[in-house]
Formats: structure tokens, sequence, C-alpha cells
């Protein structure tokens, strides 16, 4: 009969198994890693990147802005302002417009559109050389002031014949039907205006006026009002523009 094997002690088999254990799950692989989810860029570092691709250089914006500078004052120099006396522009390029424009005036009681119908460094009324006195003012900047006040003053004066219309329509039938309009001959530069009056409360002058049209730049403007045409025969105008635009 054969002897049986002694069998281990039971602590020394519970070492050996958990060893074994150990061994076995060393042997296995650990999963690997979750990888990180990515974290995009902030927006405004975006923004800045993106931005600083395009934006030009301090130096090219400088050598843009000189050259926009450069273009604006290329042009300032080119433009040409058509010179003004009056002051009513587009409204007086022809002689009808600027009687347009006087009648207008007239209706509306436009103050400040009738003092731009008038030539006033050459205005004669009733053979009153006011333009001579308006002239000289004009001249001396210190008395600027005062000649506008008297410019104004006698316009005041002039226009009250305006507030003494014994039927108000008759402005407009006056209009249509009392103008007369012709060059002076030999003259382009001047031309010569009838007007038969509205009836008024207080008879002025003779039914019949007579007003003159200078050329002054690109504006036709009354330079002379006779209210008595048949007393007082016209000198020569004072010369105006030969053509649009010179004086």
């Amino acid at each position: 009969m054969t002897s049986r094997q002694p069998l281990l002690p039971p602590a020394l088999l519970l070492s050996a198994l958990l060893l074994i254990a150990t061994v076995s799950g060393c042997s296995r692989k650990a999963p690997a890693p979750k990888p990180a989810p990515a974290v995009a860029p902030p927006a405004a570092a975006t923004a800045v990147v993106a931005a600083g691709s395009a934006s030009p250089t301090g130096d090219e914006s400088a050598t843009a802005q000189a050259a926009s500078a450069e273009n604006a004052a290329y042009l300032q120099r080119r433009r040409k302002d058509p010179p003004v006396i009056g002051g009513c522009e587009e409204r007086c390029e022809t002689p009808e417009r600027a009687v347009n424009h006087l009648f207008d005036a007239f209706t509306t009681r436009d103050r400040e559109a009738l003092r731009r119908s008038f030539e006033w460094s050459i205005l004669v009324v009733d053979g009153k050389a006011h333009g001579e006195r308006w002239a000289g003012m004009w001249a001396q900047v210190r008395e600027h002031e005062a000649r506008k006040a008297d410019i104004d003053r006698w316009l005041s004066q002039w226009t009250i014949w305006l507030d003494q219309l014994a039927d108000p329509a008759d402005l407009a039938r006056s209009r249509v039907s009392g103008l007369t309009l012709k060059p002076l001959p030999g003259r382009t530069d001047v031309v010569e205006m009838t007007f038969r009056h509205p009836r008024l409360k207080q008879p002025r002058g003779e039914n019949i006026w007579r007003f003159e049209l200078t050329r002054r730049g690109w504006e036709w403007l009354i330079s002379r009002i006779d209210h008595e045409p048949g007393r007082n025969p016209p000198t020569p105008p004072p010369a105006g523009s030969p053509s649009p635009g010179r004086l």
C-alpha cells in the first residue's frame, strides 16, 4: 500500500491562492483611458485672431488715410464755385426765370427772396444811384452791417405798394398779361422789363414801370427801376457779364 503525500497547511494554501489571483489580475490589460473632450477656443480669442489676420498694420492705415486726404484735397481744388452776386443762383440763370422768381417773391411777400433779386452795387431807382453808396459801404468792412440795414430799410419802403393793391388778385393778372421782356439794342448783358402794375389805393408813378435786369456772373438781377419812365429817359446801363460766369 502506497503512502499519501501530506496536505499543505491551510494557511499556506490560502497564501498560494491569493498569489495566483494577484498574478492573474495583473496579466489582464487595463482599459485605455477615454480621450478628454476637445475644448473650443474662446470666441473672443478666435475673433482677435481672425481680425488680426485681416487688419492693416499701423503704417498701412496711415498711408490709406494720407491717400484719402490727398484725393479729397484734389477734388476740392478741381471744384469751381459759380460766382454769386445776388444769391438767387439757378432761379435767376435766365431773365425769364429771374422775373418768375421776382413775382413769386411778390406773391409770397418773401423779403429774403426779394433781397436776392437785386444787384445792390449798381442799383439805380428813378435816376438815383443807390448802388454807388452801397458799393462804397461794402468796401469798408465796418460798414457791412450799416449797409445791410440801409438796404433793408429801402426794400421795406419800396415794397409798400404790395400792401396797397386795390384787388390782390390783380397781381396774378398783371403777371400774366402785363409783362414784356426784351433785350436792349446792341446789348447781350442787359434786358428791359416793363410792368403794368395792378391798381393801387395810392397811385405811384405811371401805370407802367420799367425795370432793367443785368447779367452778373451766372445771375440776372434787377439793376434799375423807373416808376415814371416817360419822364426819366434811362441813361446807358453799366456793363454786366458778357457771357455767363464772367464778371
